[in-house]
C-alpha cells in the first residue's frame, strides 16, 4: 500500500538524513496511508500538470515568506531562492539540515520563522 511505498521509495525523499529517526519515518507513514493512494495520485497529477507560475510572482505586492529546508530533495533550496528573488516583498528562510517536511521535522524552528515573519 501507500504506506509501505512511502516507507520504501520516498522517506529519503521527504526527511533529511538526520531526520530519519524511527518516530519521524512512522509519522511520515501514517500520513501517507491516513490520506490514502488516491490523494497521493491526485498530488501527482496536479504538480505534473501545473502551469509555471514563476512568471507571475513579480506581480504579487504582499508579503511573502518562503520557507524551504536547506536538504530538501523534492523542492530545492535554488527553486526557493528563485521564488524569493521573483516574489518583491518576501523573507527567504531555509532551515539548516531539514528535508521537505519542515513542519514535522522542525516545527519549533517553522514556528519561530513563522512569528518573526507575521511579527515584523
Amino acid at each position: 500500500g501507500v504506506g509501505e511505498f512511502t516507507r520504501r521509495e520516498l522517506i529519503d525523499l521527504y526527511l533529511a538524513p538526520d531526520s530519519r529517526t524511527p518516530e519521524l519515518v512512522d509519522l511520515t507513514v501514517a500520513m501517507a496511508e491516513r490520506h490514502g493512494i488516491a490523494t497521493y495520485e491526485r498530488q501527482l497529477q496536479a504538480l505534473m500538470n501545473r502551469s509555471d507560475s514563476r512568471p507571475y510572482l513579480a506581480d504579487y505586492e504582499g508579503r511573502a515568506l518562503v520557507l524551504c529546508g536547506e536538504l530538501d530533495r523534492m523542492c530545492s533550496p535554488t527553486l526557493h531562492e528563485e521564488m524569493a528573488q521573483l516574489l518583491p516583498h518576501s523573507t527567504l528562510v531555509v532551515l539548516p539540515g531539514i528535508g521537505h517536511l519542515a513542519t514535522v521535522e522542525a516545527p519549533l524552528a517553522v514556528n519561530a520563522a513563522l512569528l518573526e515573519f507575521l511579527q515584523s
